[in-house]
């Protein structure tokens, strides 16, 4: 038995009067084309929705001992298929990311007078201050303690 093409359907399909066989490739070709189009448009809407998510989870977790995996999971997404969408939408890898968005955090909060180095630490993730120094210090060029000395002073 046939499939049934209604007849709406194949109004949608416009099939001009072809006489050349070439004229039939060329149309085809060309169908094929807009349908990959319509594709890769459609992956990469979907790609950058699933990129403003990840960046909107990160935000909330960063705190925590935040993994790649977690921010997959999330997703619904295979690790290792996340890691590198990831690293070619953002240009830096996951753990680069994570990293510079706590560096900045720490940067932000390292002009509140109120809140000793110790505390900072903790509010953005890390939860060993000598790892903390040694990560601010290769980010920045300098440890913790100087950056936030030129901090107060400026301000």
């Amino acid at each position: 038995s046939y499939m049934e093409i209604h007849p709406e359907t194949a109004k949608k399909f416009h099939i001009p009067d072809i006489n050349e066989i070439s004229q039939l490739k060329m149309i085809v070709e060309q169908q094929i084309i807009n349908l990959i189009t319509k594709i890769d448009r459609e992956k990469e809407i979907k790609t950058n929705h699933l990129m403003i998510l990840a960046r909107e989870y990160i935000a909330h977790h960063f705190i925590e001992d935040l993994s790649l995996e977690q921010v997959a999971n999330y997703l619904k997404l295979n690790p290792v298929y996340f890691s590198k969408l990831f690293k070619k939408q953002t240009g830096e890898t996951f753990s680069d990311y994570l990293m510079n968005l706590r560096i900045n955090k720490a940067k932000q909060l390292m002009e509140k007078r109120e809140l000793n180095l110790k505390e900072i630490c903790y509010q953005v993730g890390y939860n060993d201050p000598n790892y903390f120094s040694r990560v601010f210090k290769k980010c920045t060029n300098e440890s913790p303690k100087e950056y936030r000395k030129k901090v107060l002073m400026n301000s």
